[in-house]
């Protein structure tokens, strides 16, 4: 190649025209692009001589300076933890949980000239001013916002809670007043969520029911995932407490129904104070088993000033006229709910 056609071989000085012709095209002359890159050589080479070889003993600030780092921020995430920071449940309601940063106002605020960062002004005008790296990223990009770390926790919403101990047939009841299929086991805590089904009447009238997991003794404090199960019982407005006639009958284990119907309460009053004056009535279910029904005759005598209705579940027994107890409850025409007070033990 013929060495005149290289631009850089040949360090020439440059005629007036060619002058206008580079500051009209922004173009540097290449004698000042290689003092450009002499001089930042320089620069970097007296910018290393606070560089040692033994670097042991300057570590200790290092490491005082990120433990003091990591306290603070240590100190900042326990200042933001917030608990229960807002309950959604009306239509249309907002909550802000984080604030957006400022916006960058992008490529097109940029002059074509990207070697020395001009910015061009907003009113059009030709003055430009320089920037360094830092300046150009903030106003090409913005600034940040705030963060926010949530635990979003969604609550089954309908007008009727099954509430019992596990393994009562609230899963089978479900099943009978709707068309909910949901899972059935001889065994505890085969609902693990709350499944819900339409109970649908004859003049168009219907009723969301919800099938809430079992309850344990001590299920406010967590146990049998309590909260998981008990919180679902917020959201309803009537509840059917479901007891298991033939808990105790032919040598089982378990307790007698209106010491269900104690722990019940026990246990909703100790998740949410007043969560268990909610209009409600009493399933007695598996009416169909040897002995229940002198199980339900003192169940109507220990337990007062509620309805109760017996039902078999799965044969389908008494479940129009908990149907009818149930829309009774929804309409307001029966407001009674079962009152700690009003059970008799022995």
């Amino acid at each position: 190649m013929d060495p005149w056609e290289i631009p850089i071989a040949v360090e020439d000085t440059p005629s007036l025209a060619e002058l206008n012709e580079r500051r009209n095209n922004k173009v540097k002359p290449s004698h000042m692009l290689n003092k450009v890159e002499d001089v930042q050589c320089e620069e970097q080479e007296n910018d290393e001589w606070w560089k040692d070889d033994d670097d042991d003993d300057d570590e200790w600030w290092k490491a005082d300076n990120k433990t003091e780092e990591a306290k603070d921020w240590h100190f900042e995430l326990e200042e933001s933890v917030q608990y229960s920071v807002a309950e959604l449940t009306e239509p249309g309601q907002r909550i802000l949980v984080a604030r957006g940063g400022a916006g960058g106002l992008g490529n097109a605020a940029l002059n074509k000239d990207i070697k020395y960062r001009s910015l061009m002004n907003l009113n059009g005008s030709s003055n430009a001013q320089t920037l360094d790296n830092d300046e150009l990223f903030s106003l090409i990009a913005g600034s940040s916002g705030s963060d926010s770390i949530l635990i979003l926790e969604l609550k089954s919403i309908a007008d009727v809670g099954l509430v019992g101990i596990p393994n009562a047939g609230k899963s089978t009841l479900l099943g009978a007043i709707s068309r909910a299929n949901p899972a059935v086991g001889h065994y505890a805590f085969t609902t693990l969520r709350p499944n819900i089904g339409n109970l649908n009447y004859d003049d168009f009238f219907s009723v969301s029911v919800a099938d809430i997991p079992g309850l344990i003794r001590g299920a406010h404090e967590n146990r049998g995932l309590g909260h998981a199960f008990l919180r679902h019982i917020e959201r309803t407005k009537v509840l059917a407490y479901v007891v298991d006639l033939a808990a105790a009958l032919d040598g089982k284990k378990g307790i007698m129904p209106w010491e269900q119907l104690r722990d019940l309460v026990l246990e909703l009053e100790h998740h949410k104070v007043g969560l268990s004056k909610r209009p409600s009535l009493i399933v007695a279910n598996k009416i169909d088993e040897k002995g229940a029904e002198d199980v339900y005759e003192e169940l109507k005598m220990r337990v007062l000033d509620v309805l109760i209705l017996p039902v078999c579940a799965v044969l389908g027994e008494g479940v129009q006229e908990l149907k009818v107890g149930l829309r009774e409850l929804m309409e307001g025409t029966e407001t009674r709910c079962l009152e700690l007070s009003n059970i008799i033990l022995d």
